[in-house]
């Protein structure tokens, strides 16, 4: 159900055809990223790191874009 409300919603506001997702990791994030590819948007995802050390997050996003 949170599926298809998430896919109408973007199908019906966002116009543009490439979207950007801030991509955490978590299951907000990824729910909402997949949700636009599904709805046919192309998705470039972005996350981010300090200092040249990557955080948890960012290797759960690096792992998430991956696998799409």
């Amino acid at each position: 159900m949170i599926k298809k409300l998430l896919e109408e919603h973007i199908t019906k506001n966002v116009k543009d055809d490439t979207v950007a997702v801030l991509l955490s990791g978590g299951l907000d994030s990824i729910s909402v990223g997949i949700s636009a590819e599904l709805a046919g948007k192309t998705v470039n995802a972005y996350s981010f790191f300090l200092e040249g050390i990557p955080s948890y997050d960012f290797a759960m996003a690096a792992n998430v874009a991956s696998q799409r």
